[in-house]
């Protein structure tokens, strides 16, 4: 076994003194919040009181009971369902848009592509707010369009889809960034071959691009997974939830839980309900598409 001289052993030192800080911040603000979230999901802490008591498994066990509990998960999957696919392939189109084509177009759909995400969710939701209220119904109105003459959020029908499209309209940024990494990643010899052998554009993203990009595509997939399961600034901004609880997100259920009726406790056995669930979607997704992997094969 080599031995480290005196001279490496003190750079050794020296390197593990740089990351210090970031163990000790990352402790702190990730390591130690979620240690004490199983902690007190265990307890009947109302977040003010010095004293409280271990309860054990009991605020689980009243999520079997909890209707609104029910309804708000209900809420989040299937938001999930209809954000999750609809943002994955119009970032995937996108980014295959932005590499194939090149010029003024390539240009100004840069420019509507990433505009959003200069904002933040609660200043973007404010914005759709206004015009789902203010801006479309005077457009319906001008030109005699009967569905856009009262405000979408109105309609119980459409109001969870107005929140999807917002989500959608910002999240489509940094996904389409991933999937252009994705792209050029992929070998153009490949392509060429294919090409050559009369494979079509479907043919092609079907044998080639879509192996290749499964790295890419399982890190959009949690990403957008963990945007909806801890959904809480676009329908804080849009409808608080309401009305009563008919957009009411798990995190949205979370935050009243804690912060109004004072249950800690119960809201923290919430989140940490959350954290399962998302970790079982997210091995369950992993361990498919990874056997569609080219680098795994």
């Amino acid at each position: 076994m080599r031995r480290h001289g005196p001279s490496e052993l003190r750079n050794e030192a020296y390197f593990f003194l740089f990351t210090v800080p970031c163990l000790v911040l990352y402790t702190m603000f990730f390591i130690t919040p979620i240690v004490l979230g199983f902690y007190y999901s265990l307890t009947n802490w109302n977040g003010i009181a010095p004293t409280f008591e271990f309860v054990g498994l009991k605020n689980f066990l009243m999520q079997l009971k909890d209707g609104s509990f029910h309804y708000s998960l209900k809420f989040t999957l299937t938001y999930a369902l209809v954000v999750v696919p609809v943002a994955v392939l119009i970032s995937f189109f996108s980014a295959l848009f932005l590499t194939t084509v090149r010029g003024r177009p390539q240009t100004a759909y840069k420019g509507f592509l990433f505009f959003p995400a200069l904002l933040a969710p609660i200043v973007v939701s404010l914005i759709w707010k206004q015009i789902y209220t203010h801006a479309l119904p005077w457009i319906g109105n001008a030109l005699n369009i009967e569905v856009l003459k009262v405000s979408l959020m109105t309609n119980m029908k459409t109001l969870k889809a107005t929140i999807q499209i917002v989500h959608v309209w910002q999240a489509v940024a940094l996904q389409t960034v991933l999937f252009v990494a994705g792209l050029q990643n992929i070998p153009e010899e490949i392509y060429d071959a294919a090409r050559i052998d009369g494979a079509g554009f479907f043919q092609r993203l079907g044998y080639i691009v879509f192996p290749y990009i499964v790295p890419i595509l399982n890190m959009v997939l949690i990403l957008l997974l963990k945007q909806c399961l801890v959904l809480f600034d676009v329908v804080m901004g849009m409808t608080t939830g309401g009305p009563g609880s008919r957009t009411e997100s798990l995190s949205v259920y979370i935050y009243k839980k804690a912060f109004e009726t004072l249950q800690v406790g119960y809201a923290t056995s919430v989140a940490v309900t959350v954290f399962f669930i998302m970790i079982i979607i997210a091995m369950v997704q992993l361990n498919l598409l990874n056997k569609k992997d080219v680098n795994l094969q």
